[in-house]
């Protein structure tokens, strides 16, 4: 990939040309030539990664140019905003791709000349579209202007368009909302009875409580019939973004009176305090058996505190007995090694588990009460510390390895040695690099020669020791296939909902636990915008409501974070107010400076047309920090839309807070 500044740009319409060549023997193996223009405050505007029609070997396609002995030249050309700050270009591999680029070109170019009777005929089609889908929502008209086979698709999706525009509409069912749109077309291709129209939507969504604006741009197929009326035979989504949804200041008011009546206040977040306050949460568990705690940011003393007291809770009244992090294993054995028998360094296991986000005073302290809780005397359960998080494979495989000299014949020995020489020399800074593909399948041959050994390992080490060894064969490939070129966007997620239910099915059945992770990791249904499934939204399809996700909102404060571009070092930075209107800012209007509400009483009417009801399954923005703080415009780039109803079972919100103290 490369960046450019936009300013030379702004206003015009850019071409990115380049020539690229695929070798590949799969469907899966392709190239995506990509373009991309960025508002500041780290929104996107105009966005193509041509994923509808992907390069693959040997092309044939009609959007390439002169395809020769392999190589096709791809185009992808876009407006530029006048206020665009940057844009970026490249080629991304996936699958087992081989990938060749040349001849890349990038420029400004005038736009082509559009025939005023194609340009005039479309613009009054899209006009139609317009109107079906703004007040009213006219379904049937939208379906006038389609084939009745068209579809819609996107990056990992294609439903039919009926079914997609049908979902669409419903908000507009309410007598409360009101919709308009409005399409701009970009170009217009037309050969033979097929034409090609690359647009982009604007539309705004007023609800009783809420705005929502979202802008999407796409690629529609048309085809002519016999008579010459055009019908849509496909639209491909490139792109889609929104500001969130915006709240009147009188919607404010409402939401904040509800909150002050619904929302339970609590006393403190810090640890060690009588839980009273904390009935209501326990009563929303109910006999959920995992109980899945985000966080808004991997920075927050506060957040982690009320983790720690929240943990102290399920352990003592809820009968919790596992504590797992998103933390790589199996290094954080050597934590539960400690809570149960006191051995080792507690500083040197927290820091054996890499992330600086964990190695701070507040994680100690949880810890330590585990190893007091565990110490205490009369009969009481045991507490066990583990992880779920697959992100390096060093010390996984040096323990397979160790296992097979001790539990396995010679031959199967020297079979997994040379299979984890292949990852010797890979370094967990460089993400994407082709040799992880050779790596990542070498570590698969050794989960499955473990798997093909398992009952005579058994027998010579032990069912628990074979289970676990098995386990770090599959956290080996795990690490390595994350890293290679291409790996779906969700495939971390993935891999940690597996290695989730790994723990609750194999290691501790019959056991409650408590998870550790991020906002988004937890999350429990998937992100419309990032199309990519989250840890949560898996865990929820194999557990059901026997899983309670709680989430984190913070308003303003400092957080111990990295910092973006230039200042990459780990500091404290402070947290401006919430823009108004956002979701962090509503929340802020309650006046309570920490509550919990659960969103049961919200799920059915009357409750979903209340302000309230209404302003949780919106999109709205709300602080959300991982490990990277924004430094350039931190007051609107460190914010992530989603949908708290959507999202969570439950809420913790903190109105001001401290950044994490690090050991």
């Amino acid at each position: 990939m490369q960046a450019v500044d936009a300013s030379a740009f702004a206003g015009k319409r850019i071409v990115y040309r380049v020539a690229v060549r695929v070798e590949g023997s799969q469907g899966t193996d392709i190239a995506l030539p990509w373009l991309r223009v960025d508002l500041p405050g780290g929104n996107t505007d105009f966005f193509d990664n041509i994923q509808d029609r992907p390069v693959r070997p040997n092309p044939t396609a009609p959007n390439t140019l002169a395809p020769q002995k392999g190589w096709a030249v791809y185009e992808i050309a876009g407006p530029v905003h006048p206020a665009a700050k940057s844009i970026y270009f490249g080629v991304v591999a996936r699958g087992k791709a081989r990938v060749w680029v040349d001849e890349v070109s990038f420029a400004a170019e005038a736009p082509a000349e559009q025939d005023p009777q194609s340009r005039a005929l479309f613009s009054t089609l899209y006009q139609r579209l317009d109107a079906a889908q703004s007040s009213g929502g006219r379904l049937d008209d939208l379906l006038a202007l389609a084939l009745p086979t068209a579809t819609v698709k996107g990056d990992g999706f294609r439903v039919p368009l009926a079914d997609f525009f049908r979902q669409q509409l419903q908000p507009l069912d309410a007598p409360t909302t009101t919709q308009s749109a409005r399409t701009e077309l970009f170009s217009i291709t037309i050969t033979g009875d097929e034409a090609t129209v690359a647009t982009r939507i604007d539309a705004l969504l007023e609800a009783a409580h809420r705005t929502r604006r979202t802008r999407t741009t796409t690629r529609d197929l048309w085809q002519r019939s016999a008579t010459g009326e055009w019908k849509r035979k496909e639209v491909q989504i490139t792109s889609v973004q929104s500001p969130g949804d915006t709240v009147s200041s009188g919607a404010i008011q409402r939401i904040a009176g509800q909150l002050a009546t619904q929302a339970t206040p609590l006393t403190t977040a810090a640890p060690g305090a009588p839980s009273a306050d904390l009935a209501v949460f326990g009563k929303a568990v109910g006999d959920s058996r995992i109980v899945a705690l985000g966080e808004a940011t991997h920075g927050t003393r506060e957040i982690f505190q009320m983790k720690h007291r929240l943990l102290e809770c399920l352990v003592k009244e809820k009968g919790f007995t596992v504590f797992a992090m998103e933390a790589n294993w199996p290094e954080s054995l050597a934590v539960d090694r400690y809570i149960k028998t006191g051995e080792g360094d507690l500083r040197a296991a927290l820091d054996g588990m890499y992330f600086w986000t964990w190695q701070t005073e507040e994680v100690l302290a949880t810890v330590e009460w585990m190893r007091a809780f565990n110490q205490a005397p009369g009969p009481h359960p045991i507490l066990s510390f583990t992880s779920f998080d697959m992100q390096t494979w060093r010390v996984a495989a040096e323990r397979v390895a160790t296992f097979i000299q001790q539990h396995g014949s010679p031959q199967d020995a020297a079979a997994v040695a040379v299979a984890y020489q292949w990852s010797t020399g890979l370094s967990v800074n460089r993400p994407q690099d082709p040799a992880f593909i050779d790596a990542a399948e070498q570590a698969e041959r050794v989960t499955a020669l473990l798997t093909a050994r398992h009952a005579a390992l058994v027998r010579s080490a032990g069912a628990d020791a074979t289970r676990d060894a098995l386990q770090m064969t599959r956290i080996v490939a795990q690490a390595l296939r994350n890293r290679t070129p291409g790996v779906a966007p969700g495939y971390r997620d993935e891999r940690m909902a597996d290695n989730v239910a790994w723990l609750a099915r194999d290691v501790y059945p019959g056991h409650k636990i408590v998870l550790w992770a991020h906002n988004g990791h937890v999350a429990k249904e998937d992100d419309p915008e990032n199309q990519q499934r989250s840890m949560g939204a898996r865990l929820r399809e194999q557990f059901g409501r026997e899983l309670y996700v709680l989430g984190f909102a913070i308003h303003t404060g400092t957080v111990r974070a990295v910092g973006s571009g230039l200042s990459r070092a780990l500091a404290t930075h402070e947290i401006p107010p919430a823009p108004a209107g956002s979701g962090s800012a509503v929340l802020s209007a309650a006046g309570r400076p920490l509550f919990f509400l659960d969103f049961a009483a919200f799920r059915q009417p009357p409750g979903r047309v209340s302000p309230l009801g209404e302003f949780l399954e919106g999109r709205h923005e709300f602080r959300e920090i991982g490990a990277m703080w924004t430094v350039e415009n931190p007051a609107q780039a460190n914010l992530r839309r989603f949908a708290p109803g959507k999202y969570f079972d439950g809420l913790i919100f903190l109105e001001k807070t401290q950044a994490a103290r690090g050991l």
